[in-house]
């Protein structure tokens, strides 16, 4: 099949206009080399930079040296610090101990607050204490203290108070027998 002259010419033009598109799209991507080389040199200026900066953290500083110049000064008082109770003592616990042992006997009462229970204590009179000399000095008062759970309340206080009273010789526990029989009548 022969082409006229006229088809050659067009083929011929066709060729052309993609060669000449070929070329022109080749042409027309931008170079990024230059840019790119831009970049990683500002990149390994930054790491540069990071590096020196925690180097120079890692660096230990001297302990800083602190002097006191004013001397210190102890504020002593003549008054001697009595712990009150944290707790309100309820009307029956008292009068459970007061039955039980007699009113010369003092209570605390200290609630935790990590569970449902309370410190209860009892403390008892140095006429009646049967601790040595050095267990006095060295703990200042007999104290008799139980844990009791909210739940058991006076039914526990009042086996504490038997319990302590239990503890006692037989002179103690006449003698505190005794004396509530004449606290209770003055």
């Amino acid at each position: 099949m022969k082409l006229s002259e006229e088809h050659k010419q067009a083929l011929r033009a066709g060729r052309e206009k993609a060669k000449q598109a070929k070329l022109a799209s080749a042409t027309s991507i931008p170079d990024y080399s230059s840019d790119l080389k831009n970049l990683y040199s500002r990149l390994d200026a930054l790491v540069t930079r990071i590096d020196t900066l925690e180097a120079s953290l890692k660096k230990e500083l001297p302990p800083a040296e602190i002097t006191v110049q004013a001397p210190i000064q102890t504020i002593t008082t003549n008054q001697t610090y009595h712990q009150s109770n944290k707790y309100p003592v309820p009307f029956e616990y008292r009068q459970v101990v007061d039955e039980t042992l007699n009113k010369e006997f003092d209570i605390e009462i200290n609630p935790r607050s990590d569970l449902p229970v309370f410190e209860f204590t009892i403390i008892v009179p140095d006429k009646y204490s049967n601790m040595s000399p050095d267990q006095k000095q060295m703990l200042g008062a007999d104290r008799r203290p139980k844990v009791i759970n909210y739940a058991e309340g006076i039914n526990a206080v009042r086996e504490w108070a038997q319990k302590v009273y239990d503890n006692f010789s037989m002179e103690t526990k006449s003698q505190i027998t005794n004396d509530r029989a004449t606290l209770i009548h003055a």
